[in-house]
């Protein structure tokens, strides 16, 4: 495809400022491979640069073929286990073991580990043809030590194409069956940019990739502000993907959620902008100012407030001070979920005495019968219980319906807070809280005419004595 002149003069002034100052070098797209989805020249720069001994060990076990032998089981791990978890793990290539990336020790304090630090390898490729099939090219990847975590697809108004193109334009051509673009297997994140927004995807899906806003917000509504730099979208390249941000986010961001029994559910979450912003900003401001002080921070609903709260506490306990000394000996997370709360330390009681209780049940039964059920009991305890789900779900759901709920909206994707009726707030609170507390008080009730954990100890002795004379039979 013909490339519009501007929209090559946007790439190159990203490339222009990774280069200049965000700790990349320039990538040659003839050191793709496409096989491996791989830049092998820089991918065994960095290993014979940062671990001559590992390597030699490397070269005894597969000679002249070191480099090709090494790429298979390069490749059967990324396919395995995926890019994030060899760039955090490391690949072991017996009797080798290589470490595919460096993380910023937490102090300055380690000198060998800022060393390894530094040796790690950031590159921008432009317009890398990446399949076997045909001579596709994405705009711009990004490589950590020849591993490509990140593509950016780049649309410049000026030209007629927007980021809706470029959202567009991953969904309709770039095939999720190729190994550069595969979930998991190589890239973390995939941009889709223009000089106004910023979008993004962990997973492409085809037509039914979804993308979530990468912007910075522009006076509380979306999109981003008119800043000091040449582009709206600037912050993308100048602030994120500098080398120090990039790795930052592999190591202690990224998370990927897997679904063992249906790996298509996998997600791969990767922060938005204002959840790398908040944890930032708190992180510095504890680190210029210390300990002691409070911070308001303010969340809509569905903008990842959960993850938010933990990659903060994940910084915070390993946060040093510019004396290198640790700074929080621990964190403890407070929540303000009350009705949730009263919930679930209110069931914790009610499972004991129930489990307590159900034991004794059986232990008469035996003793009465000769016969152990606690399989069969259990069974059908758990139908019960899996069936009453169902149902009362269904009922709940009614309730509020009734109440007219009004179900939150996804706007720009981000989920819209909705105000509720007083109605639909007591239905709420009358389910979590009131239910229960009216539950319990007629199990309590009921419990009063409940015998069978009288003699139970004496029941127990005679069913033990019964087992060790082998007698069966049933107790009238």
């Amino acid at each position: 495809m013909a490339i519009e002149t501007k929209e090559i003069t946007f790439e190159q002034e990203i490339e222009y400022s990774l280069l200049d100052h965000g700790g990349y070098i320039k990538g040659n797209p003839h050191d793709y491979n496409r096989e491996f989805a791989i830049d092998t020249k820089q991918l065994f720069r960095f290993l014979q640069d940062s671990q001559p001994v590992e390597w030699e060990k490397l070269c005894r076990k597969h000679g002249e073929n070191v480099e090709t032998g090494f790429l298979k089981k390069l490749y059967r791990d990324l396919d395995t286990y995926g890019t994030l978890y060899v760039l955090r793990h490391g690949v072991v290539d017996a009797p080798a073991k290589l470490s595919l990336c460096y993380f910023k020790p937490a102090s300055g304090m380690n000198q060998t580990s800022q060393a390894l630090y530094e040796k790690n390898i950031l590159s921008i490729t432009r317009q890398v043809h990446y399949s076997l099939k045909n001579e596709n090219s994405i705009d711009v990847v990004l490589f950590i030590n020849g591993l490509p975590v990140a593509t950016v697809e780049l649309k410049n108004p000026i030209t007629g194409q927007t980021v809706e193109n470029a959202k567009r334009q991953y969904m309709k051509d770039r095939d999720p069956r190729e190994l550069l673009l595969s979930f998991k297997a190589r890239c973390l994140v995939h941009f889709a940019v223009d000089t106004e927004e910023v979008w993004m995807t962990t997973k492409l899906n085809g037509l039914n990739t979804y993308f979530l806003p990468f912007n910075k917000g522009n006076n509380g509504g979306k999109g981003n502000p008119v800043g000091n730099s040449t582009y709206r979208t600037s912050y993308l390249w100048e602030e994120v993907l500098q080398k120090d941000s990039l790795l930052d986010i592999v190591q202690r961001f990224i998370h990927l959620q897997e679904d063992k029994k249906n790996p298509k559910k996998s997600v791969m979450i990767f922060p938005r902008y204002h959840q790398l912003d908040v944890v930032r900003k708190l992180v510095a401001d504890v680190y210029a100012n210390g300990t002691g002080h409070n911070y308001l921070i303010q969340h809509s609903a569905g903008s990842g407030k959960s993850n938010s709260i933990s990659w903060l506490a994940h910084h915070l306990s390993n946060l040093h001070d510019k004396n290198d000394k640790v700074v929080f000996n621990s964190i403890i997370v407070i929540t303000d979920r009350l009705v949730l709360d009263i919930k679930n330390v209110g069931g914790l009681p009610c499972s004991y005495v129930f489990m307590a209780l159900f034991a004794d049940v059986l232990d008469h039964l035996e003793w009465k019968t000769g016969f152990r059920i606690d399989g069969i009991a259990m069974s059908v305890y758990n139908i019960i219980a899996v069936a009453m789900v169902g149902v009362c779900t269904g009922v709940f759901n009614g309730w509020l319906a009734g109440a007219g709920y009004v179900a939150p909206e996804m706007v720009d994707g981000v989920t819209q807070a909705v105000s509720q009726s007083a109605s639909v707030q007591n239905i709420i609170i009358f389910g979590f809280v009131g239910l229960e507390v009216f539950t319990g008080i007629i199990l309590t009730v009921l419990l009063i005419f409940l015998s069978v954990e009288k003699n139970i100890g004496k029941k127990q002795a005679e069913i033990k004595s019964r087992r060790e004379k082998g007698e069966g039979g049933q107790k009238a």
